[in-house]
């Protein structure tokens, strides 16, 4: 038995189809020598095709579908007239079925999911190229390049396609092909960091009380500094400062004049248009790079080859880089012998594209680069090199360029020195402006608002002050976008050349990039970004284009996948986060949290100074915080391995990963307690946690003495469902029994007896909260025997009154935290306008260009570059607001100069000026809404999921909604749903629209069973679940109408 060859790789890119489509594990069994099926589907989808008359060339189908039911025996159709209306790609169809499942969208993935089945099971052993691939099927031609409706050389008829091509399933990138360089942007060069907010913090941030710890014995030549291992993160290295990240100074043993770490305190860096030069860098996706390897290889070029079995490699579908599971690395698969593979991909990495990389603004067409790389070929005598070039464009001149697309990336950075670069050769700083956490999240927030880009082209990266410094670890933002140097212009690469370290440099903290191997002459310098974004869109669209056999498909890290959330979604709910936020206020901190905070380097720097320290309950937040992170590392590794994955996890990679993602969370923990800090720094702000226990005397009032106590309003609901309105208003001021009578009409003498009974104990004193808690459980059961009095309608009511007797800890939220508005963000407006999509070569628009493999991202390490679908934060002024809780290069190898203003000529002025955005709204519950959210950087206001994420966890259903009416009808089903929700999902919020329930909270008291079970758990208090076992279990033993 056989299961039906549906491709999976479309049904992943449309969760639309992933829904409604069986996945390859659900599909059934059906008999081996029976296509009928699949082409069937086929069928269905062209005729979807069809009849949505979006087909340019009907005859074409109505050919193909008598050829495909003449190689399946299936009865033949015909197809209507095409009208030639607009229609998408495949990749816009992905994304609006994504974003919004409209009939039309569903219409259009279902016809391109027949067009792309048809392709991908090869059926009829056609050549799809010669019609641009399925956008040919699914695009009129009037809509296609005009460059890409017939490759230049290829053949126009319909012909076999190599076998290896077929084959090829490796990520692939998405979209329009764009076959120009973007355009430039502009940068004023620095020689410094640039600081223009919070000056005196910053700049004592960015220095470091690191001691020098070098012998001179080890530094006094190039070759005894070792070298950089991306793996161990540190320097491979006997001198005693370069092991820490330090450059040597003046207590060392060495000689000034003759050590060799010195390169960044003498400013050593290479020079722009001597040593390295700006190019327009173009790259390959992964899939283009295995139809050059697999046709270069094929050529014999590079020694015996035998092609493999491609039959295995034909059942694999199609990728995209979108469709890759996060964590997962593309695996690609060695063909040949090892010499040859490596002799090819050498071939690759130093010949050919380099060879693309000067050809310009032509680039994209990667027959220049071929014909380069044959020439020199021939000027040399390197046979393989001219045998190789030749089959590649054989190749490529068969099938067209679809199949070997060549992308524009941006500026890159490439050695210009004949003799090239040796290892460990200091390159340059990663200069640019200096911002705290809280101002770079409002900075990127704003711009994102005023450009309308989801993918701005920011060049950012996080300086990570070290762990081992005596100020200890903390996290800076650096915006080298519009100031900065030419290090920030380099691009990113799955195997780098290049690493950015954080280095301490005479007092002073810098990102220092060097080199990790020999760099040739005409090679891009490149280091890997190791990009983590929250944002799942913007992970999809992350294409890398590194051209490197160790590509990973995509250049960013999915920190929300749920492969790294396991731990986070079984052990830190909001449940979890509430009540480590409220034990934080508790107490202070003990000797094991202290140790914890040293152990993740937590001092001054990201605690602050002894004379600005953060309260003390948010420091002890940190460390319990900090301690779920520890937990997570131990647990997440074996998680990680018992993944079903297609390039799944061993031991050592998912430990490597695990670490990862504690540097991820530990990042996150200092930026939460950046934003925090500014909310407090507020004058007149008060300094008390967001969240505190109540005592004895008030859960009391809360439960049962207060006029506005569960348990009066209670008594309230029945006595208006069974006495009227004008009982319930006589009731709503009564403190106690006496008065209460007084207030009845005709002094209570007409009420039904079981209303004057609740009344009566409605108003007994209570000495203290558990016996209101008592007193309140005695009311419950008087309430379910009515309930079976009068047959059903107080069903619902006993079972939330029965949650709210059940609840041992109630807290409240600080009430006195007041909102703001933080000042304007200043934008350069000019530069965010930059039409990227047309060429400029003035003066400013020549110095440096966005690529597309330096969009925002937020990092887990000092390299990485942050951004993307931020949160902003607030600037460190505001203003009040009563809002409530809701609330020097040749480019091309043209010989053109590269013209990047030094601050020292004083040309650096940028075009345009700035203009403002509006300020960041800050609500009274900012504080609870972040602490609660500290692992999410990109939540523009925290606050927005508090109440849903309250509903049903500490916020139980409101008594009134129980007796609201018609919505009063609680049915056995209703019932049952909620206590399986208890039994199987406590930590899970409840929905609100659609059912019975509402959730007001006028007293905004919380507290749960719920909440009391995971309160026990992070207080380390025995048998943590009893408390709401016994919860279920009483109402499970409760007598309702219908039993």
């Amino acid at each position: 038995m056989e299961r039906c060859p549906l491709p999976r790789a479309w049904t992943l890119e449309c969760p639309v189809l992933a829904e409604e489509l069986p996945s390859a594990e659900q599909q059934p069994d059906l008999p081996s020598e029976s296509v009928k099926p699949d082409c069937t589907l086929l069928l269905q989808g062209l005729r979807s095709a069809c009849l949505e008359d979006e087909v340019e060339c009907p005859d074409f189908f109505d050919e193909l579908c008598s050829r495909l039911a003449a190689k399946t025996g299936q009865a033949d159709f015909t197809t209507q007239g095409a009208n030639g209306q607009d229609s998408q790609q495949p990749e816009q169809v992905a994304a609006s079925a994504r974003l919004k499942p409209s009939k039309a969208a569903r219409l259009q993935a279902d016809r391109l999911l027949g067009l792309r089945a048809v392709r991908d099971s090869n059926v009829l052993g056609v050549d799809w190229s010669s019609l641009d691939s399925l956008q040919a099927l699914a695009e009129p031609a009037s809509h296609r390049p005009a460059d890409t409706q017939t490759a230049a050389g290829a053949n126009t008829s319909l012909v076999p396609l190599p076998a290896s091509i077929q084959a090829n399933r490796e990520p692939y990138a998405q979209g329009d092909w764009r076959q120009e360089p973007y355009a430039p942007r502009p940068y004023k060069r620095l020689r410094a960091y640039e600081v223009n907010e919070e000056k005196e913090l910053l700049q004592w941030k960015l220095t470091t009380q690191k001691q020098h710890a070098c012998s001179g014995l080890h530094c006094v030549d190039p070759s005894h500094l070792g070298s950089y291992s991306i793996e161990a993160e540190k320097f491979m290295t006997e001198c005693g400062c370069l092991a820490r990240n330090m450059e040597c100074g003046d207590g060392c043993g060495c000689a000034a004049s003759g050590c060799c770490n010195r390169a960044v305190s003498r400013r050593q860096a290479l020079l722009l248009g001597t040593d390295v030069q700006e190019i327009n860098a173009w790259g390959i996706d992964c899939y283009t790079r295995r139809n050059i390897v697999d046709a270069a290889l094929e050529s014999q070029a590079f020694g015996l080859y035998k092609a493999p079995d491609y039959s295995r490699l034909l059942q694999l579908p199609l990728r995209a880089a979108a469709t890759l599971q996060q964590g997962e690395t593309v695996k690609h698969s060695s063909r040949g012998s090892v010499d040859a593979q490596q002799a090819a991909d050498a071939w690759v990495d130093q010949q050919l594209i380099p060879a693309i990389n000067q050809q310009g603004d032509t680039g994209w067409d990667i027959a220049n680069g071929l014909q380069h790389v044959q020439r020199q070929a021939e000027a040399t005598g390197d046979e393989c090199s001219a045998k190789a070039a030749a089959a590649v464009m054989k190749r490529f001149q068969k099938v067209g360029s679809n199949y070997f697309r060549v992308h524009p990336k941006g500026t890159g950075i490439v050695c210009a020195r004949e003799a090239g670069l040796r290892p460990l050769s200091f390159v340059e700083e990663y200069l640019g402006e200096v911002h705290s956490p809280w101002r770079w999240f409002e900075i990127q927030d704003a711009t994102k608002k005023q450009s309308g880009e989801e993918l701005p082209d920011f060049y950012n990266i996080v300086l990570e002050r070290p762990r081992d410094d005596p100020t200890g670890y903390d996290v800076l933002f650096v915006d080298a976008a519009s100031k900065g140097a030419f290090a920030s212009r380099m691009s990113h690469s799955c195997n780098p050349n290049c690493q950015a370290v954080v280095m301490s440099c005479g007092g002073r903290l810098t990102i220092a990039v060097y080199t990790l191997r020999s760099v040739a002459q005409g090679e891009e310098l490149t280091f890997d970004y190791a990009s983590v974004t929250e944002n799942e869109r913007e992970f999809r669209a992350a294409t890398c284009l590194c051209s490197t056999r160790a590509c990973r498909g995509s250049f960013l890290y999915f920190s929300g996948s749920r492969a790294f959330m396991q731990v986070m979604t079984a052990q830190h709910t909001f449940l979890h986060r509430t009540a480590l936020l409220l034990r934080a206020g508790t107490g202070p901190l003990n000797e094991e949290e202290h140790s914890r905070l040293e152990r993740f380097g937590l001092r001054d720097s990201a605690l602050g100074r002894p004379h600005q320290r953060l309260p003390a309950w948010l420091i002890k937040w940190a460390a319990l915080v900090l301690g779920f992170v520890e937990h997570e590392m131990q647990l997440l590794p074996a998680q990680l391995v018992a993944l079903q994955l297609r390039a799944p996890y061993n031991p050592l990679t998912a430990a490597a990963e695990a670490k990862g993602v504690c540097e991820n969370r530990l990042q996150n923990v200092v930026i939460t307690l950046d934003k925090v800090r500014l909310c407090l720094q507020r004058p007149g702000q008060p300094q008390s946690p967001p969240l505190r226990l109540l005592t004895d005397a008030q859960a009391a009032e809360h439960v049962w003495t207060g006029d506005r106590s569960v348990g009066r309003r209670l008594v309230r609901c029945v006595a208006q469902a069974l006495a009227g309105p004008s009982v319930e208003r006589a009731l709503a001021h009564a403190l106690t029994a006496g008065e209460a009578v007084k207030a009845l009409p005709g002094g209570g003498q007409g009420l039904p007896p079981q209303v004057a009974r609740l009344v009566a104990m409605a108003f007994h004193p209570a000495t203290d909260f558990q016996d209101g808690r008592r007193q309140l459980l005695a009311v419950v059961q008087e309430l379910r025997q009515l309930d079976l009095a009068v047959k059903g309608g107080f069903t619902a009511l006993a079972d939330i009154a029965l949650l709210h007797a059940c609840t041992n800890h109630w807290f409240l939220a600080e009430r006195e935290y007041k909102g703001f508005t933080s000042l304007p963000v200043q934008l350069n407006m000019e530069d965010l306008k930059l039409d990227r999509m047309n060429r400029d070569t003035s003066a400013h628009a020549a110095t440096s260009q966005a690529g597309s493999n330096h969009h925002s991202a937020s990092n887990t390490a000092f390299e990485r570059l942050t951004g993307g679908d931020h949160a902003s934060e607030s600037s460190g002024s505001w203003k009040e607001d009563s809002q409530q809780e809701n609330g020097g290069m040749r480019q091309g190898g043209q010989g053109r100069q590269s013209v990047s203003p030094d601050v020292e000529d004083g040309s650096g002025a940028l075009a345009g000026a700035g203009q403002a955005a509006s300020g960041k709204k800050y609500g009274m519950q900012y504080v609870w809404g972040q602490l609660t959210l500290w692992h999410k950087q990109t939540v523009y206001d925290p606050t927005a999921s508090l109440s849903a994420d309250r509903r049903g966890t500490i916020t139980l259903p409101d008594l009134d909604s129980c007796c609201a009416g018609a919505k009063t009808r609680y049915s056995a089903r209703d019932r049952e749903a909620m206590l399986e929700h208890l039994e199987k999902r406590p930590e899970a919020s409840w929905k609100g629209n659609g059912t019975m329930w509402g959730f007001r909270n006028e007293a905004r008291v919380y507290g749960s069973p719920m909440f009391d079970a995971v309160w026990r758990q992070v207080c380390h208090q025995p048998d943590p679940l009893a408390s709401l076992q016994d919860t279920l279990a009483q109402l499970r033993a409760a007598p309702v109408p219908w039993q």
